[in-house]
């Protein structure tokens, strides 16, 4: 935020606390801010999780596998990291209470996505999609685990109910993880034949629909080693 004209936003955060209830933050959390949002889609704040608001950018939490990497120190979840049905066995630049130097990065910040779009999720009836929630870490994250615009469904947690969970035909979903670590969610946009994402060194790429899913997921690790060609 210092360096998009948001310094004034910046310094208003309160990082020793977070974001439930917090009186300093949430009017933060409830502001649209249109950097983080693609003229694509309409992300929308959510009516029915306390007006906080969606962004259409968010962070690679898995190269091969859902959500959560092995180890982390992932809260409320009931599998402990270690009988998530497909768990990642490369560790991307980011995820839950994983703290990562550029280091750490061998495979190079330009061979490494870093951030992707995602097709925010939506208000219906009572229920909320989750996905684009840039606040809280099941909202904020993407794998690449299925392909860019997969046709699967993306998997929520179900122990957090089906009002997560709304479906839609360019974004479909289910609650179907069986914990925080299950969840997976793919890289999405409204643009037609693929996603937009940002290597770790600010270089953007358009990634069709299409493209090797070796590929797509060597482009996630950070210390994979994998020698890739230009996709």
């Amino acid at each position: 935020m210092p360096y998009m004209e948001l310094r004034t936003t910046y310094e208003r955060w309160n990082f020793d606390d977070g974001y439930g209830g917090n009186p300093t933050n949430a009017p933060i959390l409830r502001t649209q801010f249109p950097a983080f949002m693609c003229v694509s889609d309409n992300a929308e704040p959510s009516a029915n999780i306390s007006g906080y608001t969606r962004s259409n950018y968010v962070a690679c939490f898995s190269p091969d596998g859902t959500m959560t990497e092995p180890g982390a120190n992932a809260h409320g979840d009931d599998c402990q990291n270690n009988v998530a049905t497909q768990p990642a066995t490369r560790k991307a630049m980011f995820n839950v209470n994983v703290f990562k130097s550029m280091s750490l990065i061998t495979d190079g910040m330009s061979n490494t996505i870093a951030i992707s779009e995602t097709i925010a999720g939506t208000d219906q009836g009572t229920s909320a999609d989750i996905r684009g929630l840039w606040w809280y870490p099941w909202g904020m994250q993407y794998t690449h685990h299925r392909s860019p615009n997969t046709r699967i469904p993306d998997s929520v947690w179900a122990g957090a109910g089906p009002g997560y969970c709304v479906s839609t035909p360019e974004a479909p979903c289910s609650s179907n993880g069986q914990c925080h670590s299950n969840q997976d969610f793919a890289a999405r946009s409204k643009h037609f034949g693929g996603v937009n994402a940002a290597r770790g060194d600010g270089s953007v790429q358009f990634f069709i629909d299409q493209v090797d899913l070796s590929v797509w997921q060597a482009l996630a690790s950070i210390d994979g080693g994998e020698a890739i060609a230009n996709p």
